[in-house]
């Protein structure tokens, strides 16, 4: 399954300020929401992932994933000083 992208927004844009998003990607594997790089390899063999349950949207699950990744490894960093 090629992984489908996705983007979170860090902080809304505010006068001259454009904002801050952070993008990813997920794939759904075996009824499981798995955060990926855009080849589509997980970030973690345990962490950011989750079941889906019936009626759950596989998207916002991913969202919240990405949430959980960034804040566990990106944190507060100035975002206008990484390099991509």
């Amino acid at each position: 399954m090629k992984p489908e992208y996705l983007t979170i927004q860090l902080q809304r844009p505010r006068g001259s300020f454009v904002g801050r998003v952070e993008e990813g990607w997920f794939v759904v594997r075996g009824g499981t929401v798995v955060l990926t790089d855009r080849d589509g390899d997980a970030l973690s063999r345990i962490a950011y992932r989750q079941k889906l349950s019936e009626g759950e949207d596989p998207r916002r699950i991913a969202q919240r994933l990405l949430r959980e990744w960034h804040a566990a490894n990106r944190g507060d960093d100035d975002f206008s000083e990484r390099a991509r």
